[in-house]
């Protein structure tokens, strides 16, 4: 049997990083977060992506070199997807010549990102939980320590907390919906 497709978003604002892996659970994607190259390196080691979300402006070591690393890391090729606010045409060609395989332009259009995934995944023959479309009922949030459900009806359970995988964190409830 094919296993979830995962993801680790590398992005070293907090909001955006959960706002988005919230988003990715909700279509049945296994979600890690990262908010450096030292985090996402430690996330790579524990539980490899099929896919990177690859922030280019972190603090540090920039997005390319981050990306350089953990390729070297992995030893197969992830679907290395630049996510990021530098949308000129020197930056895509940049991205292009670094390995990337797709530039997008933050904020992402859900529907573009959900699409490029799908894609990558059916050419793979991986699985997503809900492929088609998110579930308003349950998802699934996998890491290596963990495995917790969310009801989203009623907002009791894990919603997403950013580095799952690399450091402990309290999880986040979803506040119930009116």
């Amino acid at each position: 049997m094919p296993r979830l497709l995962s993801v680790l978003i590398v992005e070293d604002h907090p909001d955006s990083a959960m706002s988005l892996a919230v988003l990715l659970s909700l279509f049945g994607y296994k979600v890690q977060t990262a908010r450096d190259g030292n985090e996402a390196e430690q996330c790579v080691r524990l539980d490899p992506p099929h896919v990177l979300l690859m922030d280019i402006g972190l603090p540090g070591e920039d997005g390319y070199a981050v990306a350089k690393r953990l390729r070297s890391i992995m030893g197969r090729k992830p679907l290395l997807v630049a996510l990021t606010g530098f949308g000129q045409d020197k930056d895509i060609q940049r991205s292009r010549n670094e390995g990337f395989d797709h530039h997008l332009l933050k904020p992402a259009d859900p529907r573009e990102l959900v699409s490029l995934l799908e894609t990558f995944r059916d050419e793979r023959g991986e699985c997503s939980l809900n492929k088609g479309g998110p579930s308003s009922a349950r998802t699934v949030i996998d890491d290596p320590r963990e495995r917790q459900a969310v009801d989203y009806r009623s907002g009791q359970g894990f919603a997403c907390h950013p580095g799952a995988a690399c450091r402990p964190s309290e999880p986040r409830l979803l506040p119930p919906e009116d």
